[in-house]
């Protein structure tokens, strides 16, 4: 896990990828996968969204990287465990194409 205070990372959501939700839907409906259409449909029940609405997800940073139709971003972030101390986090991270 790179360090926070990597200044290739920012905090802007600008970088972020276009994600939609079609990109989710193809990722894990059109393959094998944990969550059914019906549980996509109703996201805002999943455990991963209460997570974040309830502050286990610290900030996100992102840095981009690649060239021309290969241009990623690559997320970072802490979250904190449910049942434990938040100085304990976790490190989640995410690579996607910049396009979504």
């Amino acid at each position: 896990f790179m360090k926070d205070n990597d200044h290739r990372f920012s905090d802007d959501m600008s970088l972020w990828p276009r994600i939609e939700y079609g990109n989710i839907f193809g990722y894990f409906i059109n393959r094998p996968g944990t969550y059914t259409q019906e549980q996509l449909l109703s996201w805002k029940q999943l455990e991963a969204y209460n997570y974040f609405e309830s502050g286990f997800v610290r900030t996100v940073f992102a840095m981009g990287f690649g060239q021309g139709d290969q241009k990623c971003c690559l997320l970072k972030a802490k979250v904190n465990p449910s049942q434990r101390t938040p100085d304990l986090a976790h490190e989640a991270r995410i690579i996607a194409r910049s396009s979504g």
